[in-house]
């Protein structure tokens, strides 16, 4: 099985400089930690950014992602409702 790169572009609005590396940080920590809650695997991101664009490069991402099924038991029906509904 071939792994792939992935590129995640985002176009912005004219973004202040000063702050543009702190944001593209942030964000990647953020996709980091979905991707990995995702169990989405790849081996690293680089990252990149100017005023309007930040990108994100994920190398060796996997081509399948496996789900892990989960069975979620909610309340008693009859706790749902009370004497009104």
């Amino acid at each position: 099985m071939l792994n792939k790169k992935l590129l995640l572009e985002i176009g912005t609005e004219d973004l202040p400089s000063r702050n543009l590396n702190n944001l593209s940080e942030e964000l990647k920590k953020n996709i980091e930690y979905l991707f990995k809650k995702n169990n989405i695997k790849y081996s690293f991101i680089e990252n990149y950014f100017t005023n309007i664009r930040l990108i994100f490069i994920f190398y060796d991402l996997e081509r399948e992602v496996f789900i892990e099924e989960k069975y979620i038991k909610g309340p008693l029906v009859s706790k749902c409702y009370d004497e009104v509904n």
